[in-house]
């Protein structure tokens, strides 16, 4: 069942699916201000940083 689902909204497969919903939560989290950034970075250089 979870292969179909994924393949609804556009996933092929459940790697790329956690791995889309893992940065769209990482960027809320960077753009509400919930993770410590003692570098300034700006919340795109932010974003790269922790990604990488």
């Amino acid at each position: 069942m979870k292969g179909k689902m994924n393949q609804a909204l556009g996933w092929k497969s459940d790697e790329g699916a956690k791995a889309t919903l893992a940065g769209v939560e990482l960027w809320s989290m960077i753009k509400n201000g919930q993770l410590d950034n003692p570098e300034s970075l700006s919340v795109w250089d932010e974003f790269y940083a922790l990604a990488a």
